[in-house]
């Protein structure tokens, strides 16, 4: 409730919105991983201790790139868009903030 204020005399609403977050970490299938050593030689098997870390690595990899690529403000600017919709047939204008 904090987080909503409503101008009925303006027709303003106001929303504070969490910032866009992942909800879950990439997801890796480990059985479809190939692996190859430095000098090219296709290795059959990851120990599990590799397997741990590669996901790890590359979970985080994954998630830098998405969030280099914008997705998390793309996501941001369309909840704006979507809430700024539902509300202008009935002549409310939203303004929204992150925190």
């Amino acid at each position: 409730p904090s987080d909503i204020r409503i101008d009925e005399t303006n027709k303003q609403i106001t929303i504070t919105l969490p910032r866009a977050d992942f909800l879950q970490a990439p997801n890796i299938d480990i059985n479809k991983v190939k692996v190859f050593t430095d000098e090219g030689i296709f290795r059959e098997k990851m120990t599990p201790e590799e397997q741990r870390e590669f996901l790890i690595r590359a979970q985080d990899k994954l998630r830098q790139e998405a969030v280099g690529s914008g997705v998390l403000r793309t996501a941001e600017d369309r909840a704006v868009r979507v809430l700024q919709q539902i509300y202008k047939p009935v002549g409310y204008q939203v303004n929204v903030a992150f925190k």
